[in-house]
């Protein structure tokens, strides 16, 4: 959207688009050939301003300079496993258990983003479908990832267990809103799945964890903290419609919106795109009028 203009007042405000696209990038774009490509056009077909890559791996700047080599102009701030891809000005960065810290200025406003990879095991949703949930040691280690002989584990101590043990609530708990269920709160019309994605260009098989189950969940998000500057405008999922369900490739049949849904894939995750609009005083004078 435009931006508005400076005026010469110190109560003169800014208004900016934000397009932020979180995409898991599976071994950073290795698992598929030329998935590193795919990643840079995702991101510019998107129009995603801000990107954070759980994955990320050393072809992080590769991902950028085929973007910069296409016109845009992005920064980057790895830190092993996740990564921040910026076309805004990024300052300071830090590393935190599991994640990338970077401070982001949008327009006249400064951000904090996290760019986050949680921990993958103790994956206690994979209880009630009767899989081990991938526990290191402890209670249902013996199953690994693998069939759990006696069936589903619905009692919810036992799952809750696991849960905790992962450390997610924590993580969950420092962030309040999840963008994608703030614009569509009912699962019912958008269930917004992310993982498995039904990516065509491999065999179901390599894309299960869960064979015999349908294990299809919300694994990727963007979370934001309410400020009055920052407003949810739109949330859509990225990537194809098809899932893979008990080995099988289906097509969602609810109201998700799929952006862009017909491009080459580089991963067995479904992206996330949050658009916002960022409110701030003032006007940096290269943004004056221009869409951002």
């Amino acid at each position: 959207m435009p931006g508005t203009a400076c005026a010469a007042t110190p109560s003169s405000s800014s208004t900016a688009t934000l397009k932020v696209l979180v995409l898991n990038a599976w071994h950073g774009g290795t698992r598929i050939p030329g998935g590193v490509g795919m990643i840079a056009d995702i991101t510019r077909e998107s129009g995603a301003s801000l990107v954070f890559i759980p994955e990320a791996t050393e072809t992080t700047p590769d991902i950028v300079a085929r973007l910069n080599a296409s016109g845009l102009d992005f920064q980057q701030r790895m830190t092993g496993d996740t990564a921040i891809l910026s076309a805004y000005p990024v300052g300071e960065a830090a590393v935190l258990p599991g994640m990338t810290k970077a401070i982001v200025t949008i327009g006249t406003v400064e951000m904090v983003a996290y760019a986050a990879h949680l921990e993958y095991r103790w994956y206690a949703t994979y209880l009630p479908r009767g899989y081990g949930p991938g526990v290191p040691r402890g209670e249902f280690s013996e199953y690994g990832w693998g069939r759990i002989p006696s069936g589903p584990v619905t009692h919810t101590a036992a799952v809750g267990r696991v849960n905790e043990d992962s450390g997610r609530p924590q993580v969950i708990t420092q962030f309040i809103a999840d963008a994608y269920r703030l614009q569509y709160p009912a699962p019912a019309t958008h269930p917004g799945f992310t993982w498995p994605a039904g990516n065509p260009q491999l065999e179901s098989n390599e894309l299960t964890w869960a064979p015999e189950a349908d294990e299809r969940d919300r694994i990727d998000f963007v979370f934001h903290h309410p400020d009055h500057r920052l407003r949810l405008t739109d949330a859509q999922l990225v990537g194809p419609r098809e899932s893979i369900v008990r080995n099988q490739r289906v097509v969602e049949s609810g109201e998700d919106s799929f952006v862009p849904a017909d491009m080459p894939w580089p991963t067995d995750h479904k992206g996330v795109l949050a658009i916002y609009t960022v409110q701030g005083k003032g006007c940096a004078p290269e943004l004056a009028g221009r869409e951002i």
